[in-house]
């Protein structure tokens, strides 16, 4: 509970991976599914998954049990707190903030309202946790603005962090050194690299001619590293000796380092890291919480919970 919630946990990412354990009201009395003809109904649905042992939350490094029910109480209570102290701090999301990061989230990904209906979950929650991001993020920010000269004069002392690295595409075939002959043999009469991958590799991309894709040189190891120096791209490397297998690797492409552009995109997004890394040191959003946890009013009705409840909120000093 005095973890304070993060510009993390209300990303879009955590929107979607929730959006996986979620799903649209159901009926209680509707059959969810049936296991060879018996059904289960949505009653039943609701109360082992408020009820379900097994499951709990990292508090620190430790892990702690705790039913569904009582941890959905548990994050409710820290939502509620920060969007009321948000409210008092006069830094409350607009429904027409609200809006506008919806559409940033739809036009920056794919498929983003797609995803989330598919995992029948409403706008409504969507947009519920978009208002907790920029609760959070209005809080962290609040009497920082930053300038144009400023966020550009960051991007330029600092290419390292916009750059992509030097990324390689190889193929290999991995055989046992038996094998080896074999191999070189049908590459020396013109066969192509894929087809020999694909009838004599072991390796698991013999089915795609083993093609390994685009990797960045920095995870390439220093003998396979070593291996690639004199070849050009459509050449081949030294047989390379594994543990259990030998492997040749065929360079099929290099894209060399690249510094991204400061487009409208990265220039947004690098002004709120900029930003939020300003109001770590400058406001003490922690603090707000820990005075409003102490001062909450919190009266829980579920009371298989209550009782659990009430000991979570004495321990961590919440409410009067």
């Amino acid at each position: 509970m005095r973890q304070t919630i993060s510009m993390k946990k209300f990303a879009l990412g955590f929107v979607l991976a929730c959006a996986s354990f979620a799903s649209a009201q159901i009926d209680p009395a509707r059959t969810v599914m049936t296991i060879n003809g018996e059904e289960v109904k949505g009653g039943e649905y609701y109360e082992r998954m408020e009820f379900l042992p097994g499951v709990g939350t990292m508090r620190g490094e430790n892990f702690i049990e705790a039913a569904p029910g009582f941890l959905v109480i548990n994050r409710l209570i820290e939502e509620k707190l920060l969007l009321q102290v948000a409210k008092e701090q006069g830094v409350y999301p607009t429904d027409v903030e609200v809006a506008a990061l919806y559409k940033e989230k739809a036009d920056d990904i794919k498929d983003f309202e797609k995803n989330y209906t598919d995992a029948g979950v409403s706008r409504k929650y969507v947009e519920n946790q978009l208002r907790l991001e920029l609760a959070q993020f209005k809080l962290q920010t609040k009497g920082i603005n930053l300038t144009d000269m400023e966020v550009e004069k960051h991007y330029k002392e600092n290419p390292s962090r916009f750059t992509i690295g030097k990324r390689i595409k190889l193929s290999v075939i991995a055989v046992p050194e038996f094998k080896k002959d074999e191999v070189d043999k049908a590459l020396g009469s013109g066969k192509g690299f894929a087809d020999v991958a694909k009838t004599l590799s072991t390796d698991p991309t013999a089915k795609d001619g083993g093609n390994l894709g685009f990797i960045f040189d920095l995870d390439l190891s220093d003998q396979i590293k070593g291996a690639l120096k004199d070849v050009r791209i459509g050449g081949l490397t030294p047989w390379i000796k594994g543990e259990q297998v030998v492997l040749r690797f065929h360079l099929d492409d290099i894209i060399p380092e690249q510094l991204k552009p400061l487009d409208a995109k990265m220039k947004r997004d690098l002004r709120r890291s900029l930003m939020m890394d300003k109001g770590v040191a400058k406001n003490d959003v922690e603090a707000l919480l820990k005075d409003a946890r102490k001062k909450a009013k919190i009266d829980v009705k579920q009371l298989q919970f209550k009782s659990e409840i009430q000991r979570m909120l004495e321990r961590y000093k919440i409410g009067g």
